[in-house]
């Protein structure tokens, strides 16, 4: 290949740089390469050597430019002789020599002994048809130009995926050539190449389904550019690039002056906000029809609040922004005038009851990193209000691990995140009652049995804390502020909570009611302790700390020694059973314990739980939780302020008068 213009990308050893000046140096003979390195400590110095500035370094880093021998440099290859090199086992990946003597075996006195490859002739002869291949794989093997056209077209007349990472592509222009060279290309991946997008790019790659950018220097503005080339584009991977912040395409609803509006949360102009970031979200709409995955890892951003652009995406179903420390909460914006409230389909039909007490029903996000969600919501024969479809209205997976998130307003559980450190059982049952739609956490399906006594656990920490805040409206309004949920779950559990409280404000119940058959399961590996499992009916009103005392008579394990931990049927993580201040006196009840579960009893150090209690009694008062009793009691009055407060009808307060009978199978 001619030697390519400045700007071009090359290789030098085993070293990407851009280059950016082709000519002689003072003092030096022949001609010089000058290179801004990829890797700006590799160079000496920034385009000035000898008092002569020959070319500037786009990063105006002191180290990142050098001049290079113009022999040494490598400018690349045409694609089509990339893929022969590479398909006729000529090249391995990233340029590497293919030798027969790399076929080996060491013996075990270190010699090599060649090992011959049996069918070795039919596969490459198969692999040198390329004219069948469908999908190439191209990693760092140098292209950076297109070639031919004609020839690439007759030559590769099947692909239709083609992977060309890390390599010496510098222009837009090459996937524009690409595509019309090969219009059944559907996957295209560029990443690791410093790609240039001009201002006005002139074909469109309609054929394009799946592109891939990953850590090819690009900004956002650049993919709005690109935007309107790719009308059929499903798959969009943006890993790596400096985005910061998303912007409106071009200019619609002065997005910048909408987020700042709406983080003021001030009167009109917390509405004029709202209308600007729904200008910008649809206009963003118009231009991505059809994409279903977004990937924004590791892109810099600054915040959640620009990510609002992407809720009016109509088909967008799975968004990862993990790797961003910068998205510390999550907000999800409805339409001017609507109250915000969290993405998820939206149900085909919403009970008569939640229809009047939620004023934008939605279904609940996505879950953590590797988990998806589903429907839950109740079915009914009600008509369906005309609603506008909610804000990510068909996201069903959110992937964030490793973002900064460190409260629950957005209704998520993401691993790797600080706001797990605020829960002693690790959140699994506040996680499973936050998000209504999520069906597996952490791998681990979540079954409908174990969704209704996280709910009721839920509700029974939530009552707990209304009723510490009795008398103090601020602070019941804070509570109610971050449950999100907490109305909902009213509506499906309330019934059930306010028939358990008057039975156990009565003192009555059979005594079916009031035992729970749990497994005991030693796992203390001392010689003193008696391994096994034996199972017991106990009272749900058993405390942890007579929990305890009959663990060590049955097990010889001392209650002062002793780690009890609770584990739910097809549940793989156990939380433990006391430690933080007053844990000792709450009850099975109060952990939401049904028939079947398992209780774990091993053995700690005496020394190191004495330290745990002593920290966990200073962080916290030493005050005793309430018994269940009290629980449902509060539950019950919580249950009428929000009949009372929200205009439900005598019916629907728990104190209103008998509880309805509970549902019978049809």
């Amino acid at each position: 290949m001619a030697t390519p213009a400045v700007g071009c990308r090359v290789r030098i050893l085993k070293d990407y740089a851009t280059v950016r000046y082709v000519g002689p140096v003072n003092g030096q003979e022949g001609t010089w390469v000058g290179v801004e390195w990829d890797d700006p400590t590799r160079g000496k110095h920034d385009g000035s050597t000898g008092g002569t500035r020959y070319f500037d370094c786009v990063s105006k880093l002191p180290t990142a430019g050098s001049f290079v021998r113009i022999e040494r440099v490598s400018f690349g290859a045409f694609l089509l002789d990339a893929l022969k090199a590479r398909y006729f086992n000529e090249t391995a990946e990233h340029g590497e020599n293919v030798a027969e003597d790399e076929l080996y075996v060491h013996t075990s006195r270190k010699r090599r002994v060649m090992v011959q490859m049996v069918g070795e002739e039919k596969i490459s002869a198969r692999q040198r048809q390329i004219d069948a291949l469908a999908s190439a794989r191209l990693v760092g093997m140098d292209v950076s130009a297109l070639g031919n056209t004609e020839e690439v077209s007759t030559a590769l007349p099947s692909l239709t995926q083609l992977d060309l990472t890390c390599n010496l592509l510098s222009e837009w222009a090459f996937a524009e050539g690409l595509a019309g060279a090969l219009p059944g290309l559907t996957v295209l991946n560029l990443s690791e190449n410093r790609i240039r997008v001009p201002a006005a790019p002139s074909a469109s790659l309609a054929g394009l389904r799946v592109l891939v950018l990953n850590d090819c220097g690009l900004g956002w503005g650049q993919v709005l550019v690109l935007a309107p080339r790719l009308p059929s584009l499903r798959e969009l991977h943006l890993c790596g690039n400096p985005l910061h912040r998303l912007a409106a395409p071009g200019g619609q609803g002065a997005w910048g002056e909408g987020e700042a509006a709406m983080e003021a949360g001030k009167g009109e102009g917390e509405e004029q906000g709202k209308e600007a970031m729904e200008a910008g979200a649809q206009a963003l709409a118009g231009l991505f029809p059809h994409l279903e995955v977004l990937t924004l890892e590791e892109t810099s951003l600054e915040g959640w609040a620009s990510l609002g652009l992407l809720s009016r995406l109509p088909a967008l179903s799975r968004l990862h922004v993990g790797g961003n420390p910068g998205i510390n909460n999550f907000h999800y914006p409805g339409p001017p005038g609507a109250q915000p409230g969290p993405p998820g389909p939206k149900p085909a039909a919403l009970p008569a009851a939640a229809d009047a007490a939620s004023p934008s029903p939605a279904a609940s996000p996505a879950g953590p990193s590797g988990a998806s969600t589903g429907q839950d919501q109740p079915s009914s024969s009600a008509a369906v209000r005309a609603e506008p479809e909610p804000p990510f209205g068909r996201l069903v997976a959110l992937f964030a691990g490793g973002c900064g998130v460190s409260d629950w307003a957005g209704e998520l559980r993401l691993t790797g995140n600080p706001v797990l450190a605020q829960s002693a059982s690790g959140g699994r049952f506040e996680v499973i009652a936050r998000v209504s739609g999520l069906i597996t956490l952490n791998g681990a399906a979540i079954r409908p049995r174990e969704r209704r006594d996280a709910e009721l656990r839920y509700l029974q920490h939530v009552a707990a804390e209304m009723e510490a805040a009795a008398g103090d409206e601020t602070r019941r309004a804070a509570v109610r502020s971050a449950h999100p949920r907490l109305r909902g779950l009213m509506e499906l559990h309330g019934a059930v909570l306010a028939t358990a409280a008057r039975g156990a404000a009565a003192g009555g119940g059979s005594l079916a009611a009031a035992t729970v058959e749990l497994r005991l399961t030693c796992v203390a590996a001392a010689a003193h302790a008696k391994m096994g499992t034996q199972v017991k009916k106990l009272p749900r009103g058993t405390t942890v700390a007579a929990l305890r005392g009959l663990c060590e008579k049955l097990f010889k394990v001392k209650a002062d020694c002793m780690a009890l931990f609770l584990r739910a049927p097809g549940d793989p993580l156990p939380e433990e059973l006391g430690g933080a201040a007053g844990g000792e006196d709450r009850t099975l009840g109060f952990f939401g314990v049904q028939d079947g579960y398992e209780v774990l009893v091993d053995e700690a150090d005496p020394e190191a739980l004495r330290r745990a209690d002593e920290d966990a009694r200073a962080a916290a008062a030493a005050a005793h939780e309430a018994r269940l009793a009290e629980q449902l009691r509060a539950a019950d009055r919580l249950q009428a302020e929000f009949a009372r407060n929200m205009g439900l009808g005598a019916g629907a307060g728990a104190g209103a008068g008998p509880a309805p009978p509970p549902p019978t199978a049809s």
